[in-house]
């Protein structure tokens, strides 16, 4: 399946004027649902290099496996395959590698639908991290309309750094080169890592 979608990252100011616009446009308060991504790649981070996401995406009890390939910016397109999951786990072999899971991050959703359009306003936590973003799905050659309901909104949004796996990935970086000291505290396991 193929999926058209542009993606707007947004602070708390621009997430709450969205959420006060999309209900005032759509005349209703959206649905909520919370989900949990469970994202896999290889050591050296090979599959996010060649542009694919590989997550078990949790909504209530109910696990889905996803594949999503990217087009590494070319578009707003990507495609997206998915697969059956009866428990969660530590490993998945995706195209004759090993993927290991490398964390969580938990997505409270609010969708909106108008205008022919969807708009998802997204709520991450992740590694100690929260951030805010706006997607809006279309359907294929309605890339402007998307664009014009994005800008009709009169929302300041952030600039572009990567997709929600990115941005897991940067964090979970930082925290894989380091560790943190307290301050006035000798700290042993911190010093032998």
């Amino acid at each position: 399946m193929n999926e058209h979608e542009l993606k707007f990252r947004l602070d708390r100011a621009g997430y709450d004027a969205c959420m006060k616009a999309l209900s005032g446009r759509s005349g209703e308060c959206g649905t909520e649902c919370l989900m949990i991504n469970y994202y896999y790649d290889t050591p050296g981070r090979l599959l996010h290099k060649e542009g694919v996401t590989l997550r078990i995406r949790q909504i209530g009890e109910k696990l889905q496996g996803q594949v999503k390939r990217h087009d590494k910016g070319k578009s707003a397109d990507s495609r997206e395959e998915y697969f059956e999951v009866g428990e969660l786990p530590s490993a998945i072999r995706f195209e004759g590698r090993k993927a290991k899971m490398l964390g969580a991050l938990v997505n409270k959703r609010t969708v909106f639908k108008a205008d022919g359009l969807e708009f998802d306003l997204d709520a991450v936590s992740y590694l100690g991290n929260s951030d805010y973003e706006l997607e809006i799905e279309f359907q294929a050659g309605k890339e402007a309309e998307a664009l014009k309901a994005a800008e009709a909104l009169g929302v300041d949004f952030l600039p572009k750094r990567g997709g929600k796996f990115s941005r897991f990935l940067k964090a979970l970086a930082r925290i894989e080169e380091g560790s943190i000291l307290i301050p006035g505290e000798v700290n042993a396991e911190a010093e032998e890592l």
